[in-house]
């Protein structure tokens, strides 16, 4: 069906715009919502907090909390830095070596897969 392109200098271009074709679908269907939920930058710089509703007498007395999810928001700086060393251990084991995306960890992701 397809010949091999003897020319090396066109295969690799041919190479580079097959990938980015590939990437761009993979990007739109991203968009599309195939992948799953992307939050965006709004849902991430005000992320939406589901706190319970507290009801108070007129003397300030709680009656009750009324919630679906009871979250307390608490300051980052007040988290255990045992917490934080613990979720990076168990999320991404190298997460002081990499700026942001782990190609090692991608590349054995697709391996196991």
């Amino acid at each position: 069906m397809f010949r091999r392109v003897k020319n090396r200098i066109l295969r690799y271009v041919l190479i580079i715009v097959y990938s980015i074709i590939l990437f761009t679908c993979a990007v739109q269907l991203n968009f599309l919502g195939l992948f799953g939920y992307s939050p965006t930058k709004n849902d991430i710089v005000m992320p939406t907090l589901n706190v319970a509703s507290e009801v108070y007498t007129a003397d300030s007395v709680l009656i009750g909390r009324y919630f679906e999810e009871d979250r307390d928001p608490v300051p980052f700086d007040s988290i255990s830095k045992h917490v934080l060393d613990a979720l990076i251990a168990t999320e991404d084991v190298r997460f002081y070596k990499h700026n942001g995306v782990d190609f090692m960890g991608l590349i054995s992701g697709l391996s196991l897969r």
